[in-house]
C-alpha cells in the first residue's frame, strides 16, 4: 500500500491556482464554446458501455475534448473479502450477462438518458461470490454530467468485511489531481505512481469534491459525492495515479481500515455526480468554496 508522501503546506492563492497556468486565450474560448453548445444540444458526453463487462460505462468523455476521460468503470474486490489472506480479483467486469435497461425522458426540454445495470460480482471463471450490484446513471440537462447511483448487495452473510471493495473510476489523460479537504483545496501535478490522496489520511469536508484535470485541454473531471448509505459505509476515498496521466478514483466501501459484518439482504450505496467542467468554470467553483488553499509538499 503506497501512502501519500508529505503533508499539506500553506500556499499562496496564485500558487494554489496552478490550474490557470495553461489556460491561454484559445483554450478559454474553446471552453466557452463547448459550454454554449451544452445548452443548445441535448448531450455532449460520449458514453460507451461494455455489456460483456457488467454493463457499466467503459468510456466516458466529452465530445471534442481529447483528455481527460474515464474508461472501464467497475465495482470490484481483490483482497481478503472472499478468502482471507488471498488476493482474489472479483468484480462487475467479469459479469457477462447483466440485466440492462435504458429509458429516455424529457426534462426542461432536454433529453435525459437513464441507464441501469444489475448483476453479480464474479471471478475470472464467471462464478458469483455472494455480492451483487446495481449501477444506475442519468445524463444531465447541461449535457456534461452524469448522476450516478451505485449499490452493492449481500446475497449471503459476511461475518467480517475487512479487505478491499470499491467502485472505481479509472481515468487517463490527466496532468493534475485535486481535492477539497477540511483544511482547504489540494492541487498536485501527476508526477509519480501510487496512492497520492486518501481521506483516511486527509479528511474531506462534508461536501466531498475530488477529481483530475488536464492543463492542455482546459478541462477537468469533477466528482462530487452526494450520499453514502449507511453514512459510515465508505472506508476511504482514494486517488491513485500513474506517471503518464492515468490512474483511478476509488470510492472504497472497504479498504482494510474497519472490519464490519454485512448480512444477507444488506446493501451499501453511494450517490455522486461526475461532471466534465471547463477549468475557467472550475476556478469560479473554487472561489465559492474557498476554505483555504493548500498544496502537498514533495
Amino acid at each position: 500500500m503506497v501512502m501519500m508522501e508529505g503533508r499539506a503546506q500553506p500556499a499562496s492563492r496564485i500558487k494554489a491556482f496552478e490550474l490557470r497556468r495553461s489556460l491561454n486565450i484559445a483554450s478559454v474560448a474553446f471552453a466557452l464554446m463547448l459550454t454554449l453548445l451544452a445548452v443548445a444540444h441535448a448531450q455532449l458526453l460520449q458514453v460507451e458501455h461494455g455489456f460483456e463487462f457488467g454493463g457499466l460505462p467503459q468510456l466516458v468523455r466529452l465530445k471534442g475534448v481529447e483528455a481527460p476521460f474515464i474508461r472501464g468503470v467497475r465495482i470490484y474486490t481483490d483482497a481478503n473479502i472472499l478468502r482471507p489472506g488471498r488476493y482474489d480479483p472479483v468484480g462487475s467486469h467479469n459479469e457477462s450477462n447483466p440485466k440492462v435497461t435504458r429509458k429516455v425522458e424529457r426534462s426542461n426540454g432536454a433529453e435525459v438518458v437513464v441507464m441501469e445495470s444489475v448483476g453479480q460480482l464474479k471471478d475470472a471463471q464467471k462464478q458469483p461470490c455472494g455480492l451483487s450490484y446495481r449501477f444506475t446513471y442519468s445524463t444531465s440537462t447541461d449535457g456534461a454530467s452524469l448522476l450516478i447511483d451505485a449499490s452493492v448487495y449481500a446475497e449471503r452473510d459476511f461475518d467480517a468485511m475487512h479487505g478491499f471493495l470499491a467502485l472505481v473510476f479509472p481515468f487517463d489523460g490527466a496532468t493534475e489531481w485535486f481535492a477539497l479537504t477540511a483544511s482547504g483545496w489540494l492541487f498536485c501535478d501527476i508526477t509519480k505512481s501510487g496512492r497520492v490522496f486518501q481521506t483516511s489520511q486527509t479528511p474531506m469536508t462534508e461536501e466531498w469534491i475530488i477529481g483530475v484535470a488536464n492543463f492542455h485541454s482546459g478541462y477537468g473531471i469533477v466528482i462530487r459525492l452526494l450520499q453514502c448509505v449507511p453514512r459510515d459505509s465508505v472506508d476511504n476515498v482514494i486517488i491513485h495515479t500513474n506517471v503518464g496521466g492515468s490512474g483511478g478514483i476509488f470510492i472504497a466501501w472497504c479498504d482494510g481500515i474497519t472490519s464490519r459484518p454485512m448480512r444477507s439482504g444488506e446493501s451499501w450505496r453511494v450517490r455522486l455526480v461526475l461532471q466534465f467542467m471547463p477549468l475557467a468554470e472550475f476556478e469560479r467553483m473554487i472561489e465559492t468554496r474557498e476554505v483555504g488553499m493548500s498544496s502537498p509538499a514533495g
